[in-house]
């Protein structure tokens, strides 16, 4: 389950995710297709093409 801060923005990543990237070709993907950097504190959203599995990539996968 989900908890929703407000303190952080959202961004849904459309589109299907390869669900084999890792953490740094997963942000590469973000910053290609939003233009955003996903280092910045928001959280991106990404899911499979079944929309079984979701990503959240996250500072703490930072080195």
């Amino acid at each position: 389950m989900l908890n929703l801060n407000p303190d952080y923005r959202y961004f849904y990543v459309e589109g299907i995710t390869d669900m084999r990237l890792g953490h740094f070709r997963l942000c590469n993907t973000i910053r290609e297709m939003l233009g955003r950097d996903p280092y910045n504190g928001d959280v991106f959203i990404t899911m499979s093409k079944k929309r079984d599995k979701v990503k959240l990539p996250d500072r703490i996968n930072e080195i």
